[in-house]
């Protein structure tokens, strides 16, 4: 403990010790001039001097979270207490699986990996902004696709099918800055969330082999069954819900950065749970252009008296983004 509360000591205080102690040694003048012309911010004997095995971290809250001597420049070279502007758009190419309801029809389970997406996007828009001012922001995430896949439902009642899906999201949260960096810098976020699913389902029946006749053939029964069997249905919904979340970025270069986000949501208010994730590694191009790829995932469970819908999200993230 000792050698580290010494190594903290000035240069100029073993000067002025020396001096002090070639003064008492009868050099009187060497000690009066080192009397006469303390430094401004000398540390005085009568003082306690800091020292502390945890003064990296009391440090590193102190430069960048009470008070950052170097805070996080939106754009690098602009006042970081400013205003500052982002707009990024975006593409998600989602994989989707899990179960979907329609009104009567029963429960379909599916999945569509996220290389077909793109072969099943029928169109969308897709882009994320934010607005800040020192360590207030609000930031806003918009995203409207509208899929269409196959299902190959095997059974008794259905044979096959196809499901075409029209998702949005709009979301809105005010976000404060914890850690405020060159590094790179952690928020916390809470808001809402906007949910419009939109379902078109399409099914062919099948009598199955359990009921057909001993000839193979289907009784008039069987006939009269699988014509009264409903065969396609479509419903639309849209909710809100609460989203509480936080996102962090750490600069690797000043080219570099590695950057996450995640979120949780729902609590019964609209879904009866929701989960946002992302995970990406962006490049600066300029002061005012960066790009930045990685990985989504998004999961929803949401259900009413006559719509199911509890599906995830997931695939690769492209985005590029513009600063000012």
């Amino acid at each position: 403990m000792l050698s580290l509360c010494a190594a903290r000591l000035k240069p100029w205080f073993w000067r002025s010790a020396l001096l002090s102690i070639l003064g008492a040694a009868g050099l009187a003048p060497l000690g009066a001039r080192a009397a006469e012309n303390p430094p401004a911010s000398s540390l005085r004997l009568d003082r306690p001097v800091s020292c502390s095995l945890f003064e990296p971290v009391e440090r590193f809250a102190q430069d960048s979270i009470y008070r950052p001597v170097a805070p996080f420049e939106l754009v690098p070279g602009k006042d970081p207490n400013g205003w500052g502007f982002v707009i990024e758009p975006y593409l998600w190419a989602t994989g989707i699986s899990g179960t979907t309801g329609v009104g009567k029809l029963p429960a379909v389970s599916g999945r569509v990996p996220a290389g077909k997406i793109l072969q099943n996007l029928q169109w969308g828009l897709m882009a994320r902004g934010e607005v800040r001012k020192g360590r207030w922001g609000l930031l806003a995430d918009g995203y409207y696709a509208k899929l269409e896949g196959g299902r190959n439902l095997k059974g008794y009642l259905y044979q096959d099918g196809s499901l075409d899906i029209s998702q949005g999201l709009f979301s809105l949260t005010p976000a404060y800055r914890l850690i405020d960096d060159r590094r790179g810098f952690f928020d916390v976020y809470a808001g809402a969330r906007y949910n419009y699913i939109g379902l078109n389902l399409s099914l062919t029946p099948s009598a199955g082999a359990g009921l057909l006749g001993r000839s193979g053939r289907e009784t008039p029964i069987v006939d009269a069954l699988r014509r009264r069997l409903p065969t396609s249905g479509s419903d639309d919904n849209s909710w809100i819900d609460p989203i509480l979340g936080a996102r962090g970025q750490i600069n690797l270069t000043r080219w570099l950065f590695l950057a996450a986000q995640a979120d949780v949501g729902g609590f019964g208010a609209g879904s009866q749970i929701t989960w946002n994730t992302q995970a990406t590694v962006g490049l600066n191009f300029t002061r005012n252009v960066f790009v930045e790829v990685g990985y989504r995932y998004m999961y929803v469970d949401y259900e009413s008296s006559d719509f199911l819908y509890q599906v995830n999200s997931y695939g690769p993230f492209a985005g590029l983004g513009f600063k000012f």
